[in-house]
């Protein structure tokens, strides 16, 4: 991969002008694929991806380079017209770009609660709602919208596949990590709609979104490895270079012990995020497993890097290091695919049949 990329730090969409050269080499939707297909290349080509994402100098990069191959991953599974196809093919050649709007203001990312609504109207659909910390949506070409297509207080969840002058981008959210990956709010407000916009089928939702959620978990698992192997990848650098008067800081027990601590987290995290995607692969039922990962490899990856970024003192938390970076980049992913909170209470009913 070209790391000559400094005109795209903090360079808000720039990065993604790229995005034709990814689809060229069709490297959108790799695990998905790999799991569908059976493909082990292409999930070796995954995991080479990751890693090299995970060095690159773009906040946002990988959050927003997982979050079109969701996209594709829906429209793949859910697809049912030439509209539908069409927006694969864009997306899936890097020509178009995807968001995927679940979360709503005061509900999160729980799907069982909802205010977007798309209502029948004749042979044509109306949609109201916002959604909020959406990923690609500020420069979003294409957007899959969860709604509540239930009567009355009925919750059943259906997706629709809109464009983006169908939504307004109310806000680009400020957030202090991920900066380049177009977070937004968006007002949704369109009459009038086809029944071609209707991805899958009416209510097909609560069935279709745990399948898909697998994937954005396990992606978020697996990129939080490869951030903390670059961040130790930096910190062994600087460390070998830093002194303490005349001393090597590498030479002091304490040092050695505390990065040693570190490794045993990391190895303890990706053991496990293999292990499980292997098990995905296998398509072998492993939610469970997918939502430990998930939690444990956010988690770890947040505590070991800010471990680390105390490790090299105060050059961890400047630009130049990249480590501050990552790890604000990484917080956030604690909260993304399911906030880590609401998981454990998914897990708490396997938790307290233990015996």
């Amino acid at each position: 991969m070209n790391n000559n990329v400094s005109s795209y730090v903090d360079n808000p969409k720039s990065f993604v002008e790229t995005w034709p050269a990814f689809g060229e080499a069709n490297l959108f939707g790799l695990l998905s694929r790999a799991c569908r297909d059976g493909d082990t290349k292409a999930f070796e080509d995954y995991l080479s991806l990751l890693e090299n994402l995970s060095s690159l100098p773009i906040s946002g990069l990988l959050v927003s380079y997982l979050s079109q191959g969701w996209i594709i991953e829906l429209l793949e599974r859910l697809q049912t017209n030439e509209y539908h196809q069409k927006a694969l093919a864009s997306l899936k050649n890097g020509e178009k770009i995807g968001s995927f709007c679940l979360t709503e203001p005061g509900g999160g990312s729980s799907y069982k609660n909802l205010k977007t609504r798309a209502s029948r109207s004749g042979d044509t659909w109306d949609i109201e709602g916002t959604k909020i910390y959406i990923t690609n949506a500020a420069f979003a070409d294409y957007f899959i919208v969860a709604a509540n297509t239930g009567l009355d207080k009925a919750q059943q969840i259906s997706f629709f596949l809109l464009e983006k002058d169908a939504v307004t981008v109310e806000e680009e959210i400020d957030f202090i990590g991920n900066h380049n990956s177009g977070i937004s709010r968006l007002g949704i407000e369109c009459h009038n709609l086809s029944e071609e916009h209707l991805l899958g089928k009416e209510g097909g939702g609560f069935f279709s979104l745990p399948y898909c959620l697998n994937f954005e978990r396990m992606d978020i698992a697996i990129a939080s490895i490869y951030l903390i192997r670059e961040a130790f990848r930096r910190t062994n650098a600087f460390l070998k270079t830093r002194k303490n008067a005349d001393e090597m800081v590498l030479n002091y027990q304490v040092i050695r012990h505390k990065l040693v601590d570190a490794y045993m987290k990391l190895e303890v995290a990706r053991t496990f995020v293999l292990s499980t995607a292997a098990k995905l692969l296998a398509k072998e039922e492993c939610s469970k497993e997918i939502i430990i990962a998930k939690i444990n490899a956010t988690e770890t990856a947040r505590d070991v890097i800010l471990e680390l970024i105390q490790l090299t003192g105060a050059y961890g938390f400047t630009k130049e290091s990249g480590l501050i970076t990552m790890f604000n980049d990484i917080a956030p992913l604690t909260v993304g695919g399911g906030a880590n909170t609401v998981l454990r209470n998914i897990l708490y009913r396997n938790a307290r049949s233990v015996r």
